[in-house]
């Protein structure tokens, strides 16, 4: 009887990475199927076991990529904001300075207009109570909630809940 071939690690992430990736576009009517895969390729051997934590290593890098990737581009994003602004400021300045109301290029140009007035607070605590909106925010207290329903009280509106976590090492 011939050998079944064994998957190298990377083969073995791969397949469990796609099997992940299919069973979020399988439909609902799919799901039990891909479980059960997903169990049979996770529970085994301890060579097994570390493969599966490997490819768990490997999710957690490229999620962690795509955090930092996501942060360089927010700041890209941001700096490209800045400079758009500061370059309309400038126009605006350019413009305002030589008493221009347009500007006219081949395919485009830049006009002046007066925006509707708007408010500048300069000094809030002059502003008498009147012309002050207060905006209150009401948030369920976690912390307290638990505590009371950990000591034998209840809450209505509330349950205490047990969730599970995988420790890795």
């Amino acid at each position: 009887m011939a050998a079944l071939p064994s998957l190298t690690l990377y083969d073995h992430v791969a397949d469990l990475v796609d099997l992940l990736q299919e069973s979020e576009l399988a439909g609902p009517e799919h799901r039990a199927e891909f479980d059960q895969l997903i169990q049979m390729q996770i529970c085994g051997t301890r060579e097994k076991i570390d493969r599966v934590n490997a490819a768990l290593s490997q999710l957690d890098a490229v999620a962690q990529h795509a955090s930092e990737e996501i942060e360089r581009l927010q700041r890209r994003k941001q700096s490209a904001l800045q400079n758009a602004n500061r370059l309309k400021a400038y126009i605006i300045d350019v413009m305002a300075s030589r008493g221009l109301k347009k500007l006219e290029g081949h395919t485009s140009g830049f006009t002046l207009r007066c925006n509707a007035p708007g408010i500048d607070i300069v000094d809030e605590p002059a502003i008498p109570e009147e012309f002050i909106a207060v905006r209150e925010s009401r948030q369920p207290d976690k912390k307290l909630i638990k505590a009371h329903v950990a000591g034998g009280g209840h809450v209505p509106g509330v349950r205490l809940v047990q969730t599970l976590s995988l420790v890795r090492r």
